[in-house]
């Protein structure tokens, strides 16, 4: 739909969890469990917010998973875009590098890009700062923190066993 000034809002949705179907390989359960906290909001879910949250005629492409950004995200309909809103299905916007890496390359400096995650939140981006989202993609795709966690309890639980021994308690 576009509006007077020949310019459109651009709402892409992109859905990593939907197609990927069942998880394979020796990680399975990790992979399971990594869709399980992500806790991704279905692409229905995410058309209806759009339409309700951005209060204005858009355009909504969706990027179907596995397809190459720049097959459907073209530099002219980014170039056009009045604003471009990124529709993340989940809090930190997992899976998104490849589309954000193209909207930042094709669009106009002056377009403001905004996201609009799966829980209701709405803010403006910018390249540099999508960076603490970049980090904690990093960290929970490969289980930083629970390795951390892991490790820290391991130490303090030899640490109390060696300490409760010597205090003549075990």
């Amino acid at each position: 739909m576009k509006v007077a000034d020949n310019s459109v809002v651009l709402a892409i949705l992109f859905c990593p969890d939907v197609d990927a179907g069942p998880a394979t390989g020796p990680l399975v359960k990790l992979r399971l469990i990594e869709r399980y906290k992500r806790n991704s909001r279905l692409p229905d879910y995410m058309r209806e917010l759009a339409r309700v949250a951005i209060k204005q005629d858009c355009e909504l492409i969706e990027v179907p998973e596995g397809c190459d950004p720049a097959r459907v995200l073209t530099a002219a309909r980014l170039e056009a875009a009045r604003e471009i809103v990124l529709l993340w299905p989940d809090a930190i916007g997992y899976g998104w590098w490849p589309i954000e890496r193209r909207v930042f390359a094709s669009k106009r400096p002056v377009t403001p890009v905004s996201v609009l995650s799966g829980r209701r939140r709405r803010f403006a981006v910018t390249w540099s700062s999508l960076m603490p989202f970049r980090v904690r993609r990093v960290v929970e795709r490969l289980w930083l923190g629970e390795i951390a966690l892991g490790a820290g309890l391991l130490l303090a639980g030899a640490f109390l066993v060696t300490w409760d021994t010597i205090r003549g308690r075990a």
